[in-house]
């Protein structure tokens, strides 16, 4: 089973304080529906890229789509620093 990602932009999300998508051929986004998905195979080959820690992270566009919030809300918390709200 190959798994698919949307990538965070790590940055963007910390100055906006929602979780910012990479988006294929325009600016970053809030919205899932519109962010670029990316393969698993893509991003174990180039994992500076698509998931570094620093500035990119790969989310399961399965947690991402069937709308799992607690989860969500982790991702978020953890990159923008609210750790106390994490579960």
């Amino acid at each position: 089973m190959i798994h698919y990602y949307h990538i965070i932009n790590v940055p963007a999300t910390r100055a906006a304080g929602c979780l910012m998508y990479w988006a294929s051929g325009k600016p970053d986004t809030p919205e899932p529906q519109e962010a670029m998905i990316v393969n698993e195979d893509q991003v174990n080959r180039s994992l500076e890229r698509y998931d570094n820690g620093a500035t990119t992270r790969a989310v399961l566009t399965s947690t991402v789509t069937l709308n799992r919030p607690a989860e969500m809300q982790n991702i978020l918390n953890s990159i923008i620093g609210n750790q106390e709200d994490a579960a």
